[in-house]
């Protein structure tokens, strides 16, 4: 399929990739449709965005598609970013919201949403993905299976073990290796929970993008807020439509860090929920945020169509453009991949992030991402 159809470049400075398509056969398709271009904004964008390359449905699916391994090459790679990519298409993803590399397994860790991003309908289910592109398991956990409850599963992660998984208003934990389920924890008063992490003490936070999903699009309903699970204590960091529906969050020594769906920033905050540094990025519409080390990180956004690489002493750069409907992106740091879940268009890609380089910009080269406090933990 041309690039024009797929994560089509925008003309620019920024080059296309060279890359890899895979389609991986004798996989069972769910015969669930994927909601159209509206879903954009459920998940949290600032308002509903246009739809300009909208995958509103799956074909009628045959009961196994055959194997078929198929390599394109392009002229030059993109700024940031090396050879080839792996493209994960046509393989039965349904509105992937969110990767995670599960480094204890090696394997990538898929959230489908197959459905309303608000849905209340059992139908989510969580996808393994092997690194040399070939499926593990499509339906690793399958909400409605075996007692599982999983209705609309977004932000993903791994701490000793246990996969949190943010699912509407609930924060779930599976056995990251068996997928069984472990129990749950109910967020009174949130509406749209988006991204989970944990601190170096086990506390799990999780953010609210305080968005409504409707027929068309989402509605902002003031339920924004940041969270912290400390045991079976819910306390809130932060509340309010001043957070700009919270998204992608993530942990370093100086704080909880968050990057906003409504707005272009990512925001420190304290203990007490109080901002201690913004930094702007090109464009709205933020998702995903991963930390590569030294300050350096990882931004998805959906206006910009494009992967930032900055932080609050640099700006942020495109690292990867023409990308339709960037979600919450994973980074393999063994492979030094970045993990991009194409939400409207049913596909991950794993793009390759260059070799670390001394770079004026930061001051040295790239650290190993500090995302974790365990070496089973993303």
């Amino acid at each position: 399929m041309s690039p024009s159809v797929l994560g089509a470049v925008r003309k620019s400075s920024v080059t296309k990739l060279p890359r890899q398509r895979w389609q991986i056969g004798r996989l069972r398709w769910r015969s669930h449709g994927v909601s159209g271009w509206a879903l954009t904004a459920a998940l949290g964008c600032a308002g509903p965005l246009p739809p300009e390359n909208p995958k509103t449905q799956l074909d009628e699916p045959a009961d196994v598609v055959p194997i078929e391994v198929v390599s394109t090459t392009d002229p030059q790679p993109e700024a940031g970013t090396t050879s080839d990519r792996i493209e994960f298409r046509d393989i039965g993803l349904l509105a992937p919201e969110s990767v995670l590399h599960d480094t204890a397994n090696d394997v990538y860790l898929v959230a489908n949403i197959d459905g309303s991003p608000g849905g209340v309908d059992g139908r989510g289910f969580i996808s393994r993905l092997n690194p040399d592109g070939t499926v593990g398991d499509l339906e690793f956990i399958v909400g409605g299976v075996s007692g599982t409850q999983l209705n609309a599963p977004k932000g993903l992660w791994i701490s000793r073990a246990t996969l949190y998984v943010a699912d509407i208003d609930t924060v779930r934990k599976f056995d990251v290796n068996s997928g069984a389920p472990m129990g749950s924890w109910a967020i009174p008063g949130a509406t749209h929970l988006e991204k989970v992490t944990t601190d170096a003490t086990g506390a799990v936070y999780v953010s609210d993008s305080g968005r409504t999903a409707g027929s068309g699009g989402a509605t902002p309903n003031g339920s924004d807020a940041l969270y912290k699970i400390v045991g079976d204590e819910v306390s809130v960091v932060a509340k309010g439509r001043a957070l700009a529906g919270p998204n992608g969050i993530a942990i370093d020594g100086d704080g909880l860090l968050a990057v906003a769906s409504g707005s272009a920033t990512l925001t420190r905050y304290d203990v007490e929920g109080r901002s201690l540094a913004v930094a702007r990025l090109p464009r709205a519409g933020l998702d995903g945020l991963v930390s590569l080390g030294n300050g350096d990180w990882l931004v998805s956004s959906w206006q910009g169509k494009a992967i930032y690489r900055g932080g609050f002493e640099h700006p942020f750069d495109v690292v990867v453009d023409g990308v339709q409907s960037p979600a919450d992106i994973g980074f393999d740091a063994k492979r030094r991949r970045i993990l991009i879940p194409l939400f409207l268009v049913n596909e991950v890609w794993a793009v390759p992030l260059a070799p670390p380089t001394d770079d004026a910009s930061t001051g040295s080269a790239d650290a190993a991402p500090s995302t974790a406090e365990s070496p089973v933990a993303n």
